[in-house]
């Protein structure tokens, strides 16, 4: 039997809350708690919603997650669904692949120009929290 959309999206809320928590105990019961989903691959597709949420409004939760990426292995790839989503993100707001790209680690890189724009106080765009996000990446190591 599939799972509704209404109860995926009720799963993908109960996941934002558990994640936001950034208590490894919570993040453990949460997978227990979605094995009641028959199937991996919508387990993973619940998680990544959940991921992209978070990223939108919870950044310090996402950094967090990134910091600790075995607490949601092997259902996903923390740091390659984030860098990703970034990246597209980054595309869809004007930088070009020359601004922006992916090291030999997966990490993602900016050049020089690209980073003062995205680090400078006059810069402005349609999403704080993954401004925010991206500024770790700039900042820190992840």
């Amino acid at each position: 039997m599939p799972f509704s959309q209404k109860r995926t999206k009720q799963l993908t809320t109960i996941a934002i809350f558990l994640l936001k928590t950034h208590n490894p105990e919570a993040i453990y019961s949460l997978k227990d708690f979605l094995t009641i989903v028959p199937n991996p691959e919508k387990i993973k597709q619940i998680l990544i919603a959940a991921i992209y949420q978070l990223m939108e409004t919870e950044p310090e939760t996402i950094y967090w997650l990134l910091k600790n990426p075995t607490y949601l292995q092997p259902e996903i790839d923390i740091k390659f669904i984030v860098t990703q989503k970034l990246y597209e993100k980054l595309i869809t707001w004007g930088f070009t692949p020359e601004d922006i790209y992916f090291n030999e680690n997966g990490n993602l890189e900016f050049n020089a120009a690209t980073k003062d724009r995205l680090l400078s106080a006059n810069y402005s765009s349609d999403n704080g929290a993954i401004l925010t996000l991206i500024k770790f990446f700039l900042t820190e190591l992840i």
